[in-house]
């Protein structure tokens, strides 16, 4: 099994820098020698100065990842209360740093039809940035996408996600 393995990750949201885009791969030589062909086809790299804060981060003590997943906890759980509380029907997420919320209830009562327009008009009401929920699909008009691919057409039209910070 080993010598089929490829395990692959990457540094960014570990750190809270979800813009980096620092990541490996590990698996056999074999495997490896075609990874690497691969991806020198598809990026040079990626900037030195990010390399060596990935370096310095996977340095870190373990308490900053303990740390951070407290703080997660306990921002999700908050973020996740006040949705509730707000007229969504948010998802607890198990894994994610962000949330997807159901928006039915709420966009009868501002009178919009789909996830863009509702998006657009919480911005207008709440100054709340989110991101509509079709985003996350390869083509929404179809009803299979790369995500969520149980969610009928219609339901992925009342759907956004919230970060947590």
């Amino acid at each position: 099994m080993g010598k089929r393995t490829i395990t692959i990750n990457s540094i960014s949201q570990n750190v809270l820098v979800t813009g980096w885009r620092v990541g490996w791969a590990i698996a056999d030589a074999s495997i490896t020698k075609r990874i690497r062909k691969v991806h020198d086809f598809l990026t040079v790299g990626a900037p030195t100065p990010l390399q060596h804060a990935a370096a310095f981060a996977l340095d870190m003590p373990v308490t900053y990842y303990t740390d951070l997943a407290a703080k997660y906890l306990k921002s999700r759980d908050r973020l996740f209360k006040m949705l509730k509380s707000a007229g969504f029907e948010p998802s607890l997420p198990k894994g994610a740093y962000y949330i997807i919320a159901g928006t039915d209830r709420l966009m009868k009562e501002f009178k919009v039809k789909d996830d863009f327009k509702f998006s657009h008009k919480l911005i207008q009401l709440t100054k709340v940035a989110t991101v509509p929920g079709t985003s996350f699909y390869a083509n929404h008009k179809k009803k299979e996408g790369p995500r969520l691919d149980s969610v009928s057409v219609k339901r992925k039209k009342r759907l956004i996600r919230l970060n947590m910070a």
